[in-house]
Protein backbone atom coordinates (compact mmCIF):
# COMPACT_ATOMS: atom_id res chain seq x y z
CA UNK A 1 0.00 0.00 0.00
CA UNK A 2 1.79 3.45 -0.63
CA UNK A 3 0.79 6.58 0.53
CA UNK A 4 -1.03 9.28 -1.59
CA UNK A 5 1.28 11.75 -1.73
CA UNK A 6 3.98 9.14 -3.23
CA UNK A 7 4.94 10.00 -6.97
CA UNK A 8 5.26 5.97 -8.75
CA UNK A 9 6.52 5.88 -12.67
CA UNK A 10 4.72 8.54 -14.52
CA UNK A 11 1.70 8.59 -11.92
CA UNK A 12 1.23 12.00 -9.76
CA UNK A 13 -0.30 10.19 -7.02
CA UNK A 14 -1.57 13.98 -5.58
CA UNK A 15 -2.50 14.76 -8.87
CA UNK A 16 -5.24 11.82 -9.46
CA UNK A 17 -6.49 11.23 -5.81
CA UNK A 18 -8.33 14.64 -6.35
CA UNK A 19 -10.37 13.48 -9.05
CA UNK A 20 -11.04 10.01 -7.02
CA UNK A 21 -14.40 9.92 -5.13
CA UNK A 22 -16.26 8.23 -3.05
CA UNK A 23 -19.88 7.05 -4.15
CA UNK A 24 -22.72 6.64 -1.66
CA UNK A 25 -25.97 4.95 -3.18
CA UNK A 26 -29.13 3.85 -1.43
CA UNK A 27 -30.44 0.84 -3.20
CA UNK A 28 -33.99 -0.63 -3.29
CA UNK A 29 -35.17 -2.84 -5.70
CA UNK A 30 -38.30 -4.88 -6.37
CA UNK A 31 -39.80 -8.49 -5.36
CA UNK A 32 -40.13 -10.52 -8.28
CA UNK A 33 -42.87 -12.13 -7.02
CA UNK A 34 -44.85 -9.06 -5.34
CA UNK A 35 -44.20 -6.96 -8.25
CA UNK A 36 -45.88 -3.89 -6.32
CA UNK A 37 -43.26 -4.07 -3.26
CA UNK A 38 -40.42 -2.67 -3.35
CA UNK A 39 -37.42 -4.49 -0.97
CA UNK A 40 -35.91 -2.80 2.12
CA UNK A 41 -33.26 -0.25 1.19
CA UNK A 42 -29.96 -0.72 1.61
CA UNK A 43 -27.11 1.72 1.77
CA UNK A 44 -23.76 1.08 -0.48
CA UNK A 45 -20.87 2.76 -0.97
CA UNK A 46 -18.04 2.35 -3.85
CA UNK A 47 -15.31 4.23 -5.58
CA UNK A 48 -15.53 6.59 -8.62
CA UNK A 49 -13.40 9.26 -10.97
CA UNK A 50 -14.14 12.70 -12.24
CA UNK A 51 -14.28 12.55 -15.99
CA UNK A 52 -15.88 15.89 -15.88
CA UNK A 53 -16.13 18.42 -13.75
CA UNK A 54 -19.92 17.28 -13.23
CA UNK A 55 -19.66 13.67 -14.28
CA UNK A 56 -18.59 10.77 -12.23
CA UNK A 57 -17.60 7.35 -14.10
CA UNK A 58 -18.34 4.44 -11.74
CA UNK A 59 -19.89 0.95 -11.65
CA UNK A 60 -23.13 -0.13 -12.35
CA UNK A 61 -23.30 -2.19 -9.19
CA UNK A 62 -22.66 0.55 -6.96
CA UNK A 63 -25.75 2.29 -7.68
CA UNK A 64 -28.29 -0.18 -9.46
CA UNK A 65 -32.04 0.18 -8.77
CA UNK A 66 -30.82 3.67 -6.59
CA UNK A 67 -33.44 6.03 -5.24
CA UNK A 68 -30.64 8.63 -3.88
CA UNK A 69 -26.99 8.96 -5.19
CA UNK A 70 -24.29 11.18 -3.75
CA UNK A 71 -19.96 11.68 -3.58
CA UNK A 72 -17.74 13.08 -1.24
CA UNK A 73 -13.82 14.36 -2.26
CA UNK A 74 -11.05 13.21 -1.09
CA UNK A 75 -10.82 14.43 2.64
CA UNK A 76 -14.08 16.94 2.39
CA UNK A 77 -16.84 15.53 4.69
CA UNK A 78 -19.78 17.27 2.35
CA UNK A 79 -21.39 15.33 -0.04
CA UNK A 80 -22.09 16.23 -3.67
CA UNK A 81 -25.85 15.02 -4.75
CA UNK A 82 -26.02 13.59 -8.47
CA UNK A 83 -28.40 11.26 -10.54
CA UNK A 84 -27.69 8.42 -12.66
CA UNK A 85 -27.01 9.33 -16.21
CA UNK A 86 -26.51 6.35 -18.04
CA UNK A 87 -25.60 2.77 -17.41
CA UNK A 88 -24.55 -0.56 -19.29
CA UNK A 89 -25.72 -3.27 -16.58
CA UNK A 90 -23.99 -5.76 -18.78
CA UNK A 91 -20.42 -4.47 -18.55
CA UNK A 92 -20.68 -2.56 -15.23
CA UNK A 93 -20.71 0.67 -16.21
CA UNK A 94 -23.06 3.98 -14.94
CA UNK A 95 -22.39 7.72 -15.44
CA UNK A 96 -23.52 9.81 -12.43
CA UNK A 97 -24.14 13.47 -13.19
CA UNK A 98 -23.70 15.91 -10.04
CA UNK A 99 -26.11 18.38 -9.35
CA UNK A 100 -22.56 21.12 -8.65
CA UNK A 101 -19.68 20.93 -10.65
CA UNK A 102 -16.97 20.35 -8.59
CA UNK A 103 -14.10 23.07 -8.12
CA UNK A 104 -11.49 24.63 -10.34
CA UNK A 105 -8.67 22.69 -8.87
CA UNK A 106 -9.71 19.41 -9.32
CA UNK A 107 -8.79 18.20 -12.81
CA UNK A 108 -10.97 15.62 -14.13
CA UNK A 109 -9.06 12.29 -16.09
CA UNK A 110 -8.50 11.41 -19.58
CA UNK A 111 -9.79 7.66 -20.20
CA UNK A 112 -6.58 6.22 -22.56
CA UNK A 113 -7.07 4.56 -25.65
CA UNK A 114 -5.73 1.00 -24.92
CA UNK A 115 -4.79 -0.76 -21.57
CA UNK A 116 -1.33 -1.49 -21.04
CA UNK A 117 0.30 -5.06 -22.07
CA UNK A 118 1.04 -7.86 -19.41
CA UNK A 119 3.98 -6.80 -17.34
CA UNK A 120 2.72 -3.03 -17.05
CA UNK A 121 2.66 -1.51 -13.87
CA UNK A 122 -0.97 0.36 -12.89
CA UNK A 123 -2.13 1.61 -9.41
CA UNK A 124 -5.73 1.30 -8.28
CA UNK A 125 -7.49 4.18 -6.85
CA UNK A 126 -10.27 3.88 -3.93
CA UNK A 127 -12.17 3.49 -1.25
CA UNK A 128 -12.08 0.08 0.22
CA UNK A 129 -13.98 -1.21 3.23
CA UNK A 130 -11.83 -0.70 6.45
CA UNK A 131 -10.77 3.39 6.23
CA UNK A 132 -12.36 6.66 5.44
CA UNK A 133 -8.84 8.02 3.35
CA UNK A 134 -8.11 7.12 -0.08
CA UNK A 135 -6.33 3.78 -0.88
CA UNK A 136 -3.81 3.25 -3.65
CA UNK A 137 -2.72 -0.37 -4.41
CA UNK A 138 0.32 -0.72 -7.04
CA UNK A 139 -0.03 -4.04 -9.30
CA UNK A 140 0.93 -5.40 -12.67
CA UNK A 141 -1.23 -6.09 -15.27
CA UNK A 142 -1.34 -9.98 -15.64
CA UNK A 143 -3.56 -10.61 -18.25
CA UNK A 144 -6.06 -9.46 -20.92
CA UNK A 145 -8.93 -11.80 -21.75
CA UNK A 146 -12.83 -11.30 -23.80
CA UNK A 147 -15.08 -12.64 -21.44
CA UNK A 148 -18.71 -13.13 -20.26
CA UNK A 149 -19.32 -10.17 -17.72
CA UNK A 150 -23.04 -10.45 -17.06
CA UNK A 151 -26.58 -10.36 -18.30
CA UNK A 152 -24.88 -12.35 -21.50
CA UNK A 153 -22.84 -9.40 -22.43
CA UNK A 154 -18.91 -9.71 -23.07
CA UNK A 155 -15.89 -7.37 -23.07
CA UNK A 156 -12.80 -6.96 -22.67
CA UNK A 157 -11.17 -7.61 -18.86
CA UNK A 158 -8.14 -7.09 -17.17
CA UNK A 159 -6.77 -8.81 -14.53
CA UNK A 160 -4.11 -7.71 -12.28
CA UNK A 161 -2.08 -8.81 -9.07
CA UNK A 162 -3.08 -5.74 -7.04
CA UNK A 163 -5.94 -7.22 -4.60
CA UNK A 164 -9.26 -5.77 -4.74
CA UNK A 165 -11.87 -5.68 -1.46
CA UNK A 166 -15.17 -4.22 -0.99
CA UNK A 167 -16.05 -0.10 -1.72
CA UNK A 168 -12.68 -1.02 -4.71
CA UNK A 169 -15.18 -0.61 -6.90
CA UNK A 170 -15.90 2.28 -9.54
CA UNK A 171 -12.15 2.85 -8.90
CA UNK A 172 -9.96 4.00 -11.19
CA UNK A 173 -6.90 2.06 -12.81
CA UNK A 174 -4.04 3.95 -13.90
CA UNK A 175 -1.44 4.47 -15.18
CA UNK A 176 0.63 7.89 -16.65
CA UNK A 177 -2.31 10.10 -15.22
CA UNK A 178 -4.84 8.16 -17.29
CA UNK A 179 -7.41 6.00 -16.76
CA UNK A 180 -6.62 2.54 -18.09
CA UNK A 181 -9.85 0.43 -15.97
CA UNK A 182 -12.55 0.59 -13.76
CA UNK A 183 -12.09 -1.87 -10.85
CA UNK A 184 -15.25 -4.02 -10.31
CA UNK A 185 -14.15 -7.38 -9.11
CA UNK A 186 -11.58 -9.42 -6.75
CA UNK A 187 -10.91 -13.38 -6.79
CA UNK A 188 -12.61 -13.74 -3.12
CA UNK A 189 -10.19 -17.01 -3.38
CA UNK A 190 -7.26 -15.21 -3.49
CA UNK A 191 -5.32 -12.06 -1.68
CA UNK A 192 -3.95 -11.53 -5.04
CA UNK A 193 -5.96 -11.02 -7.92
CA UNK A 194 -8.58 -8.18 -9.30
CA UNK A 195 -10.25 -7.53 -12.45
CA UNK A 196 -10.64 -4.13 -14.17
CA UNK A 197 -13.46 -3.01 -16.89
CA UNK A 198 -10.73 -2.56 -19.47
CA UNK A 199 -10.42 1.42 -21.21
CA UNK A 200 -11.85 0.00 -24.55
CA UNK A 201 -15.01 -0.79 -23.31
CA UNK A 202 -15.05 2.36 -21.05
CA UNK A 203 -14.71 4.19 -24.62
CA UNK A 204 -17.26 2.34 -26.22
CA UNK A 205 -19.63 3.03 -23.31
CA UNK A 206 -18.85 6.39 -23.39
CA UNK A 207 -19.46 7.19 -27.26
CA UNK A 208 -22.47 4.99 -27.12
CA UNK A 209 -24.52 7.48 -24.37
CA UNK A 210 -23.55 10.54 -26.22
CA UNK A 211 -27.12 10.54 -27.55
CA UNK A 212 -28.20 10.33 -23.90
CA UNK A 213 -29.08 6.67 -23.93
CA UNK A 214 -27.05 3.22 -24.20
CA UNK A 215 -27.94 0.84 -27.17
CA UNK A 216 -25.33 -1.45 -26.14
CA UNK A 217 -22.75 -3.95 -27.84
CA UNK A 218 -22.76 -4.43 -31.43
CA UNK A 219 -23.52 -8.27 -32.43
CA UNK A 220 -23.61 -11.07 -34.79
CA UNK A 221 -25.93 -13.14 -33.60
CA UNK A 222 -24.89 -15.89 -35.75
CA UNK A 223 -24.19 -19.42 -34.50
CA UNK A 224 -20.55 -20.43 -36.05
CA UNK A 225 -18.20 -23.54 -35.80
CA UNK A 226 -14.81 -24.00 -35.23
CA UNK A 227 -12.11 -25.55 -37.59
CA UNK A 228 -9.97 -27.16 -35.86
CA UNK A 229 -10.16 -30.59 -37.81
CA UNK A 230 -8.21 -30.62 -40.57
CA UNK A 231 -10.51 -32.99 -42.47
CA UNK A 232 -13.36 -30.65 -41.52
CA UNK A 233 -11.09 -27.58 -43.77
CA UNK A 234 -10.30 -30.25 -46.65
CA UNK A 235 -14.39 -30.87 -46.97
CA UNK A 236 -14.85 -27.29 -46.70
CA UNK A 237 -12.46 -26.69 -50.13
CA UNK A 238 -10.24 -24.50 -47.81
CA UNK A 239 -7.09 -22.91 -49.18
CA UNK A 240 -4.16 -24.08 -47.59
CA UNK A 241 -2.86 -21.77 -45.02
CA UNK A 242 -6.56 -20.08 -45.04
CA UNK A 243 -8.35 -20.28 -41.77
CA UNK A 244 -11.62 -18.83 -40.25
CA UNK A 245 -14.72 -20.34 -38.48
CA UNK A 246 -18.02 -21.36 -40.17
CA UNK A 247 -21.16 -20.26 -40.43
CA UNK A 248 -23.94 -22.47 -38.92
CA UNK A 249 -27.14 -20.66 -38.58
CA UNK A 250 -28.87 -17.85 -37.26
CA UNK A 251 -31.04 -17.96 -34.70
CA UNK A 252 -33.84 -15.76 -36.15
CA UNK A 253 -34.97 -14.78 -39.79
CA UNK A 254 -32.69 -11.59 -41.31
CA UNK A 255 -34.04 -10.38 -45.07
CA UNK A 256 -31.40 -10.56 -47.20
CA UNK A 257 -28.89 -11.89 -45.21
CA UNK A 258 -25.36 -12.30 -47.19
CA UNK A 259 -24.22 -15.81 -45.62
CA UNK A 260 -24.81 -19.12 -46.52
CA UNK A 261 -24.50 -22.55 -44.49
CA UNK A 262 -21.12 -23.42 -44.21
CA UNK A 263 -19.52 -20.19 -45.98
CA UNK A 264 -16.09 -19.58 -43.78
CA UNK A 265 -15.11 -16.09 -42.33
CA UNK A 266 -11.87 -15.73 -42.40
CA UNK A 267 -11.74 -11.95 -41.36
CA UNK A 268 -13.91 -9.72 -39.50
CA UNK A 269 -12.92 -5.88 -40.34
CA UNK A 270 -8.95 -5.94 -39.87
CA UNK A 271 -8.58 -8.69 -38.08
CA UNK A 272 -7.59 -12.16 -39.19
CA UNK A 273 -10.00 -14.92 -37.38
CA UNK A 274 -8.40 -18.41 -36.92
CA UNK A 275 -10.13 -21.63 -36.38
CA UNK A 276 -10.39 -21.40 -33.27
CA UNK A 277 -12.42 -17.99 -33.55
CA UNK A 278 -9.70 -16.11 -31.94
CA UNK A 279 -8.29 -12.87 -33.12
CA UNK A 280 -4.69 -10.78 -32.35
CA UNK A 281 -5.57 -8.52 -30.18
CA UNK A 282 -1.43 -7.87 -29.51
CA UNK A 283 1.23 -9.95 -30.11
CA UNK A 284 0.82 -12.30 -27.13
CA UNK A 285 -3.04 -12.54 -26.58
CA UNK A 286 -5.70 -13.98 -28.86
CA UNK A 287 -9.59 -13.17 -27.45
CA UNK A 288 -12.88 -14.21 -29.26
CA UNK A 289 -13.72 -12.71 -32.71
CA UNK A 290 -16.56 -10.84 -31.00
CA UNK A 291 -13.74 -8.21 -29.96
CA UNK A 292 -12.77 -8.20 -33.87
CA UNK A 293 -16.72 -7.09 -34.09
CA UNK A 294 -16.78 -4.65 -31.57
CA UNK A 295 -13.71 -2.83 -32.83
CA UNK A 296 -14.65 -3.11 -36.94
CA UNK A 297 -19.02 -2.50 -36.45
CA UNK A 298 -19.76 0.65 -37.80
CA UNK A 299 -23.23 2.38 -39.25
CA UNK A 300 -24.76 -1.10 -38.70
CA UNK A 301 -22.51 -3.57 -40.52
CA UNK A 302 -18.88 -4.68 -40.18
CA UNK A 303 -16.67 -5.74 -43.03
CA UNK A 304 -15.93 -9.32 -43.92
CA UNK A 305 -14.22 -11.70 -46.07
CA UNK A 306 -15.47 -15.32 -46.39
CA UNK A 307 -14.63 -18.66 -48.12
CA UNK A 308 -17.28 -19.67 -50.48
CA UNK A 309 -16.92 -23.16 -52.01
CA UNK A 310 -13.02 -22.25 -51.60
CA UNK A 311 -13.38 -18.87 -53.34
CA UNK A 312 -12.92 -15.74 -51.36
CA UNK A 313 -15.54 -13.12 -51.30
CA UNK A 314 -16.25 -9.47 -49.43
CA UNK A 315 -19.17 -8.91 -47.81
CA UNK A 316 -21.04 -6.69 -45.18
CA UNK A 317 -22.63 -8.53 -42.51
CA UNK A 318 -25.63 -6.35 -40.25
CA UNK A 319 -24.88 -6.14 -36.83
CA UNK A 320 -27.78 -5.71 -33.78
CA UNK A 321 -27.86 -3.45 -30.86
CA UNK A 322 -30.68 -5.32 -29.80
CA UNK A 323 -30.24 -9.50 -28.77
CA UNK A 324 -33.70 -10.15 -29.19
CA UNK A 325 -34.02 -12.87 -26.09
CA UNK A 326 -37.17 -13.76 -25.20
CA UNK A 327 -36.66 -13.20 -21.55
CA UNK A 328 -34.08 -10.60 -21.64
CA UNK A 329 -32.68 -9.36 -18.19
CA UNK A 330 -34.20 -6.62 -16.63
CA UNK A 331 -31.68 -5.13 -13.76
CA UNK A 332 -32.60 -1.81 -13.93
CA UNK A 333 -36.43 -1.58 -14.75
CA UNK A 334 -39.14 -1.90 -12.48
CA UNK A 335 -41.22 -5.09 -12.95
CA UNK A 336 -44.23 -5.20 -15.44
CA UNK A 337 -47.27 -6.01 -14.15
CA UNK A 338 -51.11 -6.00 -13.35
CA UNK A 339 -53.39 -7.43 -10.50
CA UNK A 340 -56.89 -8.68 -11.35
CA UNK A 341 -58.42 -9.54 -8.19
CA UNK A 342 -56.13 -12.55 -6.72
CA UNK A 343 -54.41 -13.08 -10.07
CA UNK A 344 -51.10 -11.62 -10.67
CA UNK A 345 -50.32 -11.23 -14.13
CA UNK A 346 -46.56 -10.72 -15.08
CA UNK A 347 -43.97 -10.33 -18.12
CA UNK A 348 -40.82 -13.77 -17.89
CA UNK A 349 -37.86 -12.27 -17.48
CA UNK A 350 -34.19 -13.48 -17.29
CA UNK A 351 -33.90 -12.14 -13.70
CA UNK A 352 -36.58 -14.23 -12.26
CA UNK A 353 -34.59 -17.60 -13.32
CA UNK A 354 -31.27 -16.12 -12.68
CA UNK A 355 -32.28 -15.45 -9.00
CA UNK A 356 -33.44 -19.26 -8.67
CA UNK A 357 -29.57 -20.27 -9.99
CA UNK A 358 -27.97 -18.25 -7.14
CA UNK A 359 -30.25 -20.12 -4.56
CA UNK A 360 -29.20 -22.97 -6.00
CA UNK A 361 -25.54 -22.01 -5.98
CA UNK A 362 -26.06 -20.94 -2.25
CA UNK A 363 -27.35 -24.31 -0.89
CA UNK A 364 -29.48 -24.85 2.25
CA UNK A 365 -32.97 -24.85 2.67
CA UNK A 366 -33.78 -22.12 0.30
CA UNK A 367 -31.18 -23.61 -2.55
CA UNK A 368 -33.46 -27.03 -2.17
CA UNK A 369 -36.71 -25.59 -2.57
CA UNK A 370 -35.35 -23.62 -5.68
CA UNK A 371 -34.05 -26.68 -7.30
CA UNK A 372 -37.21 -28.03 -6.82
CA UNK A 373 -39.59 -25.23 -8.29
CA UNK A 374 -36.92 -25.71 -11.62
CA UNK A 375 -37.13 -29.19 -12.06
CA UNK A 376 -40.94 -29.00 -12.28
CA UNK A 377 -41.02 -26.27 -14.64
CA UNK A 378 -38.13 -28.66 -15.89
CA UNK A 379 -40.86 -31.78 -16.19
CA UNK A 380 -43.40 -29.80 -16.93
CA UNK A 381 -42.66 -28.36 -20.09
CA UNK A 382 -42.63 -24.70 -18.93
CA UNK A 383 -41.63 -22.79 -21.38
CA UNK A 384 -40.32 -19.85 -18.54
CA UNK A 385 -37.26 -22.66 -18.19
CA UNK A 386 -37.29 -24.58 -22.07
CA UNK A 387 -37.29 -21.28 -23.79
CA UNK A 388 -34.70 -19.46 -21.50
CA UNK A 389 -32.27 -18.60 -24.48
CA UNK A 390 -34.60 -18.48 -27.51
CA UNK A 391 -34.42 -15.00 -29.67
CA UNK A 392 -37.43 -13.84 -31.19
CA UNK A 393 -37.98 -11.99 -34.30
CA UNK A 394 -40.87 -9.12 -32.80
CA UNK A 395 -39.51 -7.88 -29.67
CA UNK A 396 -42.97 -7.03 -28.50
CA UNK A 397 -43.26 -10.62 -28.09
CA UNK A 398 -43.53 -12.05 -24.74
CA UNK A 399 -44.31 -14.70 -22.36
CA UNK A 400 -47.10 -13.97 -19.56
CA UNK A 401 -47.00 -15.18 -16.61
CA UNK A 402 -49.47 -15.99 -13.79
CA UNK A 403 -46.48 -15.28 -11.06
CA UNK A 404 -48.95 -15.10 -8.03
CA UNK A 405 -52.42 -16.25 -6.84
CA UNK A 406 -53.01 -14.39 -3.75
CA UNK A 407 -54.72 -16.46 -1.07
CA UNK A 408 -58.32 -15.97 -0.70
CA UNK A 409 -61.68 -17.72 -0.84
CA UNK A 410 -61.31 -18.11 -4.67
CA UNK A 411 -57.79 -19.32 -4.91
CA UNK A 412 -57.65 -22.22 -2.14
CA UNK A 413 -59.14 -24.78 -4.30
CA UNK A 414 -56.83 -23.80 -7.33
CA UNK A 415 -53.93 -25.49 -8.00
CA UNK A 416 -50.83 -24.61 -10.10
CA UNK A 417 -47.53 -24.67 -10.53
CA UNK A 418 -45.96 -20.97 -10.18
CA UNK A 419 -44.69 -18.93 -11.96
CA UNK A 420 -47.29 -20.63 -15.09
CA UNK A 421 -46.74 -19.46 -18.84
CA UNK A 422 -50.32 -18.06 -20.33
CA UNK A 423 -51.32 -19.75 -23.49
CA UNK A 424 -54.78 -18.44 -23.61
CA UNK A 425 -57.84 -16.32 -22.15
CA UNK A 426 -60.97 -17.78 -23.07
CA UNK A 427 -59.80 -18.91 -26.10
CA UNK A 428 -57.23 -16.13 -27.42
CA UNK A 429 -53.80 -16.91 -27.78
CA UNK A 430 -51.76 -14.28 -25.86
CA UNK A 431 -48.16 -13.08 -26.70
CA UNK A 432 -48.09 -9.55 -24.24
CA UNK A 433 -49.40 -8.76 -21.19
CA UNK A 434 -50.80 -5.57 -23.05
CA UNK A 435 -53.06 -8.22 -24.70
CA UNK A 436 -53.85 -9.92 -21.77
CA UNK A 437 -54.97 -7.13 -20.19
CA UNK A 438 -56.92 -5.83 -23.27
CA UNK A 439 -58.47 -9.30 -23.58
CA UNK A 440 -59.94 -9.37 -19.80
CA UNK A 441 -61.07 -5.83 -20.57
CA UNK A 442 -63.69 -6.95 -23.36
CA UNK A 443 -64.38 -10.21 -21.69
CA UNK A 444 -68.80 -9.87 -21.50
CA UNK A 445 -68.15 -14.03 -20.04
CA UNK A 446 -69.26 -15.56 -16.59
CA UNK A 447 -65.92 -17.17 -16.40
CA UNK A 448 -62.46 -16.13 -16.73
CA UNK A 449 -61.04 -19.30 -18.35
CA UNK A 450 -56.94 -19.35 -18.62
CA UNK A 451 -54.66 -22.13 -20.14
CA UNK A 452 -51.24 -22.44 -19.57
CA UNK A 453 -48.30 -23.50 -21.86
CA UNK A 454 -47.26 -26.84 -20.54
CA UNK A 455 -47.45 -30.44 -21.21
CA UNK A 456 -50.50 -31.15 -18.21
CA UNK A 457 -53.37 -29.20 -20.08
CA UNK A 458 -53.29 -27.16 -17.02
CA UNK A 459 -56.36 -24.86 -16.99
CA UNK A 460 -57.46 -22.38 -14.21
CA UNK A 461 -61.24 -20.96 -14.21
CA UNK A 462 -62.55 -18.12 -11.76
CA UNK A 463 -65.84 -16.32 -11.76
CA UNK A 464 -65.63 -12.85 -13.34
CA UNK A 465 -68.00 -11.46 -10.97
CA UNK A 466 -66.59 -12.91 -7.70
CA UNK A 467 -63.61 -11.61 -9.17
CA UNK A 468 -64.77 -7.56 -9.89
CA UNK A 469 -66.77 -7.92 -6.40
CA UNK A 470 -63.85 -8.68 -4.16
CA UNK A 471 -60.54 -6.60 -6.30
CA UNK A 472 -61.11 -3.55 -4.27
CA UNK A 473 -60.82 -5.50 -0.97
CA UNK A 474 -57.71 -7.56 -2.12
CA UNK A 475 -56.23 -4.69 -3.02
CA UNK A 476 -56.23 -2.88 0.21
CA UNK A 477 -56.12 -6.25 2.52
CA UNK A 478 -52.57 -6.72 0.41
CA UNK A 479 -51.66 -2.88 0.20
CA UNK A 480 -51.05 -3.30 -3.50
CA UNK A 481 -51.37 0.83 -4.20
CA UNK A 482 -51.61 0.39 -7.92
CA UNK A 483 -53.19 -2.41 -9.71
CA UNK A 484 -50.33 -1.95 -12.71
CA UNK A 485 -47.23 -0.74 -13.37
CA UNK A 486 -46.59 2.86 -15.15
CA UNK A 487 -46.18 1.08 -18.50
CA UNK A 488 -49.37 -0.33 -18.23
CA UNK A 489 -51.62 2.16 -16.48
CA UNK A 490 -53.25 3.50 -20.51
CA UNK A 491 -54.77 -0.13 -20.00
CA UNK A 492 -55.33 -1.20 -16.64
CA UNK A 493 -56.58 0.71 -14.02
CA UNK A 494 -58.51 -0.51 -11.51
Amino acid sequence: MLSASTLLGDTDHALVKKSVVKVYSIQRGYSLTSPWKRLTSKTVSGSGVLIASDQVLTNYHVVAMSTDVSISLDGQSERLSGTVEATAPGIDLALIRLETAVADQVTPLEVASSTPKSGSKIQVFGYPKGGESISITEGVVSRREHVRYKYRTYGLRTQIDAPLNSGNSGGPMIADNKIVGIAFSGLSSSNDIGYAIACEEINEFLEDVKDGSYDGKPQLWLHSQTLASKDMRRWLNMPDGSTGIKFAAMPIPVDDYPLQFNDVITHIGSFDVNNLGKVNLDDNTQVSYVHAVEQSAEDGIVPAKILRDGKSMDVELPVFRDPHYLLDHQPDRPPTYFVYGPIVFGVATADFLSSFDALVARGGSSGRAASAVLSIMQQSENPYFTRRYDRVKDKDQELVVISKLISNRMTRDTRVALPAVVRSINGQKITSIREAAERINSLDEDLLVIEFEDNRGTTIVFDRDAIESSHQEIMEENAIFNSSSKNLSDVWDR
